[in-house]
């Protein structure tokens, strides 16, 4: 493995330089830092707990398979308490869909890295098609409805124009349980509302992830698949890359359980 490591632009270094002065000069004064340069409608008490995590994975090289669930747990907490029932109805003006609203992105002061939080409200029938993302990781709670979620894992084989899967999870999430991926855990997703409205919170951390050096998602952003091809005896789908209109049209307004159900196998942690 390899990690990600080259500077984007001279901004960058000085960014990572100014940053490393201030922490031995001060430190916390990160945190302060990361909160000033925050952005967007939410500034609540769940940006606190971002920030601290951020600064554990970038003081004690954490990976985001460790911080994730605490996260997602501490949101779940948090929205209990009634902290995100403000984006819990769907935007007026917007029309039903697959709609995502930001409540907070920031930019750390290291080169590459940033997270977003933002909310998901899916209509009945909508699915996100399959997909994958690059030096991400992320978690999706489910605050109201329900969500069918298949979740795959890539296993290697991986050629120009396809990815080799293996289904890792399909089943239903219900309000307060989250699923989480990374990059080398449950790296393709795709998910759907079925019968009712759902509405979900969604974290994603990019830049801390181990890159494979080989790996074909190499870019910002997410890759398509299509996972739907019958899997051979060990339970391995070759799953052709796709384009985003290919995705949407094939997928973005079926449920999932119109597609065959393949088998579950154990994560590529277990083999």
């Amino acid at each position: 493995m390899t990690q990600r490591g080259q500077l984007s632009s001279p901004l960058g270094l000085v960014k990572a330089r100014a940053y490393g002065v201030a922490e031995q000069a001060a430190p916390g004064l990160h945190a302060r830092l990361l909160k000033f340069s925050a952005f967007g409608p939410y500034t609540g008490a769940y940006v606190d707990d971002i920030i601290a995590a951020v600064r554990r994975l970038n003081a004690q090289g954490r990976g985001t398979p460790e911080v994730l669930p605490e996260l997602a747990e501490r949101a779940w907490e948090l929205a209990q308490a009634g902290e995100f029932d403000r984006w819990l109805d769907h935007p007026s003006g917007v029309e039903p869909g697959y709609v995502r609203v930001g409540l907070s992105t920031c930019r750390d002061f290291s080169p590459h890295r940033r997270w977003r939080l933002q909310v998901y409200h899916v209509a009945p029938g909508t699915a996100a098609p399959p997909h994958a993302h690059f030096d991400l990781g992320s978690f999706m709670l489910v605050l109201r409805g329900s969500l069918h979620v298949r979740e795959y894992e890539r296993v290697g084989g991986d050629g120009e124009s396809h990815v080799v899967l293996r289904c890792v999870h399909d089943g239903m999430l219900g309000v307060g349980e989250h699923s989480c991926s990374t990059q080398q855990g449950r790296n393709v997703h795709w998910f759907c509302a079925n019968d009712e409205p759902a509405v979900a919170l969604n974290l994603n951390l990019r830049g801390w992830e181990d890159i494979r050096d080989e790996d074909l998602f190499g870019r910002s952003g997410r890759r398509y698949v299509d996972p739907t091809a019958v899997p051979d005896a060990d339970g391995r789908i070759h799953a052709p890359i796709i384009g985003v209109e290919q995705a949407e049209e094939r997928f973005g307004t079926t449920r999932l359980d119109a597609f065959a159900a393949p088998p579950v196998g154990p994560t590529v942690s277990a083999d």
